[in-house]
């Protein structure tokens, strides 16, 4: 025996955020990873910073997830989507048609 052993890496979750289809007009399909459990919030904002709905606010264990949200009231335009959980955060372009 050489004294050498496999060693199998396995991919660390990441941290990510996915939106589509985007633009949208009905319903978008927001998709996101996450690398450890934390205090989870999924927030949509417009270009002037001002907090519009909030999808997501909960506890969540590490993993992946899928949420739909449909833009009610919000007219076509641009907004920001912003996913935060514990130190980590990403945001994305949202498009309403």
């Amino acid at each position: 025996p050489t004294g050498l052993q496999d060693v199998v890496i396995l991919p660390k979750e990441s941290f990510t955020l996915l939106v589509y289809p985007n633009p949208f007009r009905d319903n978008a399909t927001i998709e996101y990873s996450l690398p450890e459990g934390g205090q989870t919030r999924l927030e949509i904002f417009n270009l002037l910073g001002s907090s519009l709905a909030i999808p997501v606010n909960q506890f969540l264990s590490a993993g992946n997830y899928k949420t739909t949200f449909p833009p009610g009231d919000l007219s076509s335009g641009i907004y920001v989507l912003r996913l935060t959980n514990g130190i980590h955060s990403r945001t994305s372009k949202l498009m309403i048609r």
